[in-house]
């Protein structure tokens, strides 16, 4: 840490630096702090003054920092410490995790994402949330969004990856101040309909998150979030009352089976959404693994396909219908397969015919022999000659026919 100038103290043991800012919001700014009572750097949130000076503020403050501090899970950043300062803010410790790298600085460097690398970092979150929802009673984030997406990589590999800011949001929507402002609390691209109209959508669920973080998938994917804009009015309007533009629009060849998910990701009605984070996630992992499927079967056809083609040159029909019907087991209407396979019934039936033809030979060959050897001149030639029409080099039938003439005559 750089200690050029003269630290900060904060609540008497977090050290403050002048270039230690990480990040800053309409209600906190964010700084790397030293907590020199526990000898580790921390993420240190203080929340604004006026805020601080409201007391059912500040007491919803304290309640929620309690239940933060509470949580227990691997992907949600922990909250080491709460408080008011010497100078009547209100601050809030938490874990450093990755310097203050963000999702947001990662999509502003490079987006869109692969969809491989989306779902590497929505599940965690999906995991985190869904810990949040299930607890009793629920909790609710409220505010999932990139910036709250704290990030550890190595590369472009992330190693680690931390939901922040629970809590905060909830005690804001308590605040007298910032509800007779009218300020909108959250960031209007990621709120959900029920968030910009809960006359028209219902009040805030755990679906409420599930949304927000199909927004997140969406953006992470196309490169940009649904609604956009300079005016939060206008993009709160477009959550409550606007279809969101198909992903397929910006990125045409995302795939209706991707669009799908995110089009239900970002349903209006709680109700016809993603019945949990996880769920969401699992849709998308779902494309994955549909994808890898069809990539193994197309891949399988084509083989198919040249086995068929080289079993139809060499006539060998039954190899041909075999392969075929597993063609037509991945794909029921590929032309070039029904094609072939209407070649090979032909080619079979033909060969049928002629088997029966050449065991018919074969059984009036022997009766024609029997005939000879019992001096039946007359019945062994008409057996014979029924041969040898249908095939004048079967066996010796040539020279038992002349020998049925000479004894004839």
């Amino acid at each position: 840490m750089n200690t050029s100038s003269q630290p900060k103290i904060i609540a008497g043991r977090y050290q403050i630096f002048d270039d230690a800012e990480l990040g800053r919001g309409g209600f906190a700014v964010v700084y790397r702090a030293l907590d020199t009572r526990m000898d580790r750097e921390v993420a240190l949130k203080i929340i604004r003054g006026d805020l601080s000076e409201e007391a059912s503020f500040v007491q919803r403050f304290r309640q929620e920092a309690r239940t933060a501090a509470g949580l227990r899970h691997p992907n949600i950043v922990p909250v080491y410490d709460f408080g008011e300062a010497e100078d009547g803010g209100l601050y809030l410790a938490m874990a450093l995790i990755g310097g203050g790298l963000t999702l947001r600085g990662v999509l502003l460097k490079r987006s869109p994402l692969m969809l491989e690398e989306t779902i590497s970092i929505l599940t965690p979150l999906a995991g985190a949330l869904d810990y949040l929802h299930r607890r009793d009673p629920a909790l609710v984030h409220r505010d999932v969004k990139p910036g709250n997406v704290l990030m550890e990589q190595e590369g472009e590999r992330s190693t680690e990856i931390v939901l922040a800011d629970f809590g905060l949001v909830r005690s804001l929507e308590f605040s007298t101040k910032l509800t007779q402002s009218g300020a909108t609390l959250g960031t209007p691209a990621y709120l959900s309909p029920e968030q910009a109209d809960a006359e028209k959508w219902g009040e805030v669920t755990p679906l409420t998150d599930v949304y927000a973080l199909g927004v997140m998938a969406y953006e992470m994917l196309t490169g940009r979030p649904p609604f956009g804009g300079d005016v939060a009015l206008s993009i709160l309007r477009a959550h409550a009352d606007l279809e969101p533009p198909s992903p397929l629009e910006i990125i045409p060849d995302l795939g209706d089976d991707l669009a799908a998910v995110l089009v239900r990701a970002l349903a209006k009605p709680p109700g016809e959404r993603y019945a949990s984070a996880g769920a969401l996630v699992a849709a998308l992992q779902q494309v994955v693994t549909n994808r890898s499927q069809q990539q193994k079967e197309q891949a399988e056809l084509a083989q198919l396909l040249v086995q068929a083609q080289a079993a139809r040159e060499a006539g060998d029909w039954l190899t041909v219908q075999a392969a075929c019907v597993r063609v037509m087991q991945l794909d029921r209407a590929h032309p070039e397969a029904l094609e072939m396979m209407a070649e090979a019934t032909v080619g079979l039936q033909r060969e049928n015919a002629e088997e029966a033809a050449r065991r018919q030979r074969a059984q009036r060959y022997a009766e024609g022999e029997q005939a000879l050897a019992a001096g039946q001149w007359q019945v062994a030639l008409a057996a014979l000659e029924e041969v040898a029409e249908g095939n004048p080099d079967f066996r010796e039938v040539q020279e038992r026919l002349g020998q049925a003439k000479d004894e004839l005559r």
